[in-house]
């Protein structure tokens, strides 16, 4: 077996029956697997797609675990030779699982962690910033804060892009965690995604520490896959998004900068969070103090 899907489901029937359509017509003279991990959905899609698609193999968490959590659940009943950890709100559009598999082998004496392809958004354009990123640190944290707010963003990813336009390969810091395309050598070296993480930062938190271990990370400029970004997670309210992503950014510093950084982090949550009270309950705002300053 060469590559193993694994797509993390949680309520999106209609986006997950369109991306494994998708991969199904596009992905030619490759043997692979799909494995979908439902994460507790509870509302009849789970056994939809194991009817809709007799073929792949569905897991039925009896919980939901986040993605980290139960994209290991995938990646221990993965039989093939490379992990394609893909989103369920994504689209492919041309045969992705050989170009990766092609581009993978070209790097002949390169140690290869992850490659990931520039992903377009649902217009059809080059999604440079929700592609790959630059591992996160306090300098970091801020400048993309400001550059946010100024409408800057754009600007730090100019050499990267000049070079995917020039059709090169590109190291970066880490691939988004939409489409990870993953040797699954590596993962049985350095392990799998850390459970203390339930959603955000964690396919960060992996590239790091495949950093540490000497494997390289790649966008390529060859493949096209559509990201309907934020379909899977527009169900939860605002806040307990807020809260997900801080406390595992703040788990993140703990593991990977120093104590300082940790620490202004945190300061900067603290002071940001008193904006909630005028928005949510004091029960709610207690809840997001518990779970990110714990």
């Amino acid at each position: 077996m060469d590559v193993s899907v694994i797509i993390v489901h949680y309520k999106t029937l209609s986006l997950t029956i369109d991306c494994i359509h998708s991969l199904i017509e596009k992905s030619k003279n490759i043997s692979y697997e799909v494995i979908v991990v439902d994460n507790a959905s509870n509302d009849g899609s789970a056994e939809e797609l194991q009817k809709k698609f007799p073929h792949i193999r569905v897991i039925i968490n009896s919980e939901n675990l986040g993605f980290g959590r139960a994209n290991n659940i995938g990646i221990k009943a993965a039989q093939g030779d490379f992990l394609f950890l893909l989103n369920s709100d994504t689209v492919i559009l041309d045969n992705i699982l050989s170009r990766f598999l092609e581009i993978y082998y070209s790097f002949q004496r390169e140690k290869i962690g992850v490659l990931g392809t520039l992903m377009l958004d649902r217009n059809g354009i080059d999604n440079y910033s929700n592609s790959y990123g630059q591992f996160p640190n306090i300098w970091r944290f801020f400048r993309d804060l400001i550059c946010g707010f100024c409408g800057f963003c754009g600007r730090r990813f100019t050499n990267v892009r000049s070079l995917l336009t020039s059709n090169k390969n590109v190291e970066v810091d880490f691939v988004v965690g939409a489409d990870m395309f993953i040797p699954k050598k590596v993962i049985d070296e350095i392990g799998m995604f850390d459970p203390c993480f339930f959603m955000y930062w964690e396919e960060v938190d992996l590239q790091r520490r495949m950093q540490k271990a000497g494997y390289k990370r790649y966008i390529i400029p060859y493949g096209k896959i559509i990201h309907l970004e934020g379909s899977t997670t527009s169900q939860s309210p605002t806040l307990a998004r807020a809260k997900m992503y801080d406390s595992s950014l703040c788990y993140y510093f703990e593991k990977h900068n120093t104590w300082m950084e940790t620490f202004i982090l945190k300061l900067y949550f603290k002071c940001h969070c008193l904006k909630y009270f005028i928005y949510y309950s004091k029960s709610e705002v207690k809840d997001y103090w518990k779970t990110v300053f714990k």
